[in-house]
């Protein structure tokens, strides 16, 4: 039994553990884009149910999906103390170019298999981030809306250095924006990643 968009009815995701105790031979799905919120409000049974996370294609995923396995191969089983060929290096650095131009959603990728159209995949993602942003108004609240557009026009300027509320153009504050980006990360839309700076040395002996 699937159950999709679940979040909609928080109460749908504690009885999944009575159909785990109740119907133990039947197979029960519950999926949702914003699953993270209604468990935030009513918690998830323990014990009886496993999550599992849905994420755009990873570069050997969208190998695979592009019938590209033999590269795959070269790649985990390719020694780090040997030169790959030119050949295959030029190979696959002309898929990976294509990987990040269509980002690894999967309809963009299915798009470019079956049509090798760059503009038709550029339409594709264009409706996804519509859909994101329809969604704001399911998890923020009205005031946040604002904040939470902003964050999501101003993040990819900022991919691959630290991020920084002071680069957004406008009069914001830390105190306005911080709750927005928390929003975006427990919806899946952007995800954090921590900066350690380590201090002194560390040793590793075997």
């Amino acid at each position: 039994m699937f159950l999709d968009e679940v979040q909609a009815v928080p109460r749908a995701i504690t009885a999944l553990r009575y159909f785990y105790e109740m119907l133990p031979e039947l197979h029960v799905i519950a999926a949702g884009s914003l699953l993270d919120f209604a468990i935030e409000q009513v918690g998830i049974p323990v014990g009886r149910v496993q999550s599992m996370y849905m994420h755009p294609l990873s570069f050997i995923e969208y190998l695979a999906a592009d019938g590209n396995g033999l590269f795959i191969n070269e790649i985990i089983n390719h020694s780090p103390e040997q030169d790959i060929s030119q050949m295959v290096h030029n190979k696959l650095l002309g898929l990976l170019g294509e990987y990040l131009a269509l980002g690894g959603m999967p309809r963009s990728v299915q798009r470019w298999i079956d049509k090798k159209d760059p503009l038709g995949c550029a339409k594709v993602h264009s409706m996804l981030l519509d859909d994101y942003r329809q969604d704001f108004a399911k998890y923020a609240r009205k005031l946040q809306i604002k904040y939470v557009e902003l964050l999501f026009t101003h993040i990819p300027m900022q991919l691959g250095r630290k991020f920084k509320y002071s680069l957004i153009d406008g009069d914001y504050r830390k105190r306005e924006l911080a709750p927005a980006l928390d929003l975006l990360v427990t919806a899946g839309v952007a995800h954090k990643v921590i900066i350690l700076q380590a201090k002194g040395s560390a040793r590793c002996t075997n």
